[in-house]
């Protein structure tokens, strides 16, 4: 029986390193993802495996996006955030090149240091979107694993 972990509380952290995960796709963009740990969450669980406290994150990603200029078009806003999004008309675009994946680290403020790092599950194109500077939109599926 899986026991959902109860929040003890929040911890302040300070980001010793947090950068950017840079990749190429496949249609020539240049997709730069940073992941931002906004909260860190301290359970009532412990970590059979290790012995120690298991967190929540919260978090967002601040995406850049370089595109060639054949992708480019007519900026369409607002942009529809990325739930609306994923209902539109979409292409799915790969990786051709991983230029950058760091661990992100923090050190919480019980002296313990954690790192995360970003998992890309899959990249969609908003086909006929297009943000303020005329590059396509993008919404990146991901996940954080935690170290």
């Amino acid at each position: 029986m899986n026991v959902v972990p109860k929040v003890v509380r929040e911890l302040e952290f300070k980001i010793l390193k947090e950068d950017w995960f840079v990749y190429k796709l496949v249609d020539g963009t240049i997709l730069k993802i940073k992941p931002v740990l906004i909260k860190v969450l301290e359970t009532d669980q412990i970590n059979p495996d290790t012995g120690k406290k298991i967190y929540e994150f919260e978090g967002t990603n601040i995406v850049f996006v370089k595109s060639p200029e054949n992708l480019k078009g007519v900026p369409t806003l607002p942009l529809p955030p990325p739930p609306e999004a994923l209902k539109l008309e979409k292409e799915e675009v790969d990786i051709e090149e991983t230029i950058q994946e760091p661990w992100n680290l923090y050190e919480l403020e019980n002296g313990e240091k954690i790192k995360q790092k970003l998992i890309v599950a899959s990249i969609y194109r908003i086909k006929n979107k297009y943000s303020r500077d005329g590059n396509p939109y993008y919404v990146v599926q991901s996940q954080m694993v935690v170290g």
